[in-house]
């Protein structure tokens, strides 16, 4: 019998840096050793005066460039009963290196940053198999094919537009991002203007966005102290046959020094209002959906006075699962399905 698959979309949840495990901090910025990422809490110290008003704002330099490692961690269970009990496990991690160049500054403080995605390696296991992909360094076609999304983003530069206040305004100049993902997919010549606009806005919502939404986040217009809060309301998504509303919230738990810099320490949790009939029937097969439910905790590293993010964690677990029942010349059919995913993302300024 088929039967049908949940699939959790990636909320861009933008929270940070807690307590952790230790992962073999990178000790250059050579080789092998950048993909080695550090879960752990920065190490800061007392401020003198840790109750002072201040502004939270991006502050690119033309000229001074910037790298950031980024970490994905995802765990995936899912249980499934159907005319038989599977139960599959997925775990992965990425590891994208991150070049950022600033272009132009203007006067309204809006930077155009050059970015590029140096390389990426994928280590990932599904129940008992597991396998590895370095972006740059596989010469086999077959698994270049298959990791075409991580192959297309390595070494082809693209622009954003980025407010001080952490808004992303456009991304732009993908062009060679979007020509290169077609041309290993073997779609170089075969599909139409149209089709290739999609293909675009499918790499800069799901191969662009979830990163940049980890190094950019957005910031309040207003002055700031401790124990200061504000939030901002994320656009609607859907997630299978309901719409969820998503609001993040900051929160300044301290002011703090590290290496003779003022880092402003934030949390961030998410407020989540989801919406929708929970019944659906499709060809014949009736489905109960239960409401997702999705927790996100974390905490944030920013620099005041150079205007850049130096450490965040974001942690999120989304929790679904439903019910189908169909008729069939032998009777009703029954089966169900749950699916918990996790996801870890830690950034690092290095």
């Amino acid at each position: 019998m088929k039967y049908i698959s949940i699939l959790f979309l990636g909320l861009f949840f933008i929270i940070g840096c807690g307590d952790n495990e230790k992962n073999n901090p990178a000790e250059g910025k050579d080789g092998q050793n950048e993909y080695s990422f550090d879960s752990t809490a920065l190490k800061t110290e007392t401020l003198d005066n840790p109750n002072q008003a201040f502004y939270l704002r991006y502050k690119f330099k033309t000229g001074e460039k910037v790298r950031y490692r980024v970490t994905s961690i995802m765990n995936n269970r899912q249980h499934i009963e159907a005319d038989t009990v599977m139960d599959q496990n997925v775990k992965q991690t990425a590891v994208y290196l991150i070049d950022i160049d600033p272009v132009e500054v203007d006067a309204e403080s809006v930077a155009e940053l050059k970015l590029t995605i140096k390389s990426i390696k994928v280590n990932a296991s599904a129940n008992e198999e597991s396998f590895s992909f370095e972006t740059g360094t596989s010469k086999d076609s077959s698994e270049i094919v298959k990791f075409a999304e991580y192959a297309a983003l390595t070494n082809n530069s693209f622009s954003i537009r980025l407010s001080k206040s952490g808004e992303i305004l456009e991304i732009f100049k993908v062009d060679k991002i979007v020509n290169q993902y077609l041309k290993i997919k073997g779609y170089a010549d075969s599909l139409n203007a149209e089709n290739k606009v999609v293909v675009r806005n499918q790499i800069i919502t799901t191969g662009l966005k979830p990163i940049l939404s980890q190094v950019f986040r957005e910031l309040p217009e207003k002055k700031v102290a401790k124990d200061s809060t504000w939030s901002f309301v994320q656009p609607t998504s859907r997630i299978l046959i309901f719409q969820m509303e998503a609001t993040t919230v900051y929160k300044i738990t301290n002011l703090e020094k590290y290496e003779d810099n003022v880092v402003a320490v934030f949390d961030a949790s998410l407020i989540t209002k989801v919406e929708g009939q929970t019944k659906y029937t499709d060809r014949g097969i009736n489905y109960t959906f239960k409401k997702p439910i999705t927790t996100a905790a974390g905490k944030v590293y920013f620099n005041v006075e150079s205007g850049l993010i130096l450490k965040s964690k974001t942690d999120v677990n989304i929790s679904m699962a439903n019910t189908m029942e169909m008729d069939s010349p032998k009777g009703k059919i029954k089966g169900s399905q749950s699916e918990n995913q996790k996801i870890t993302y830690i950034v690092e300024k290095i």
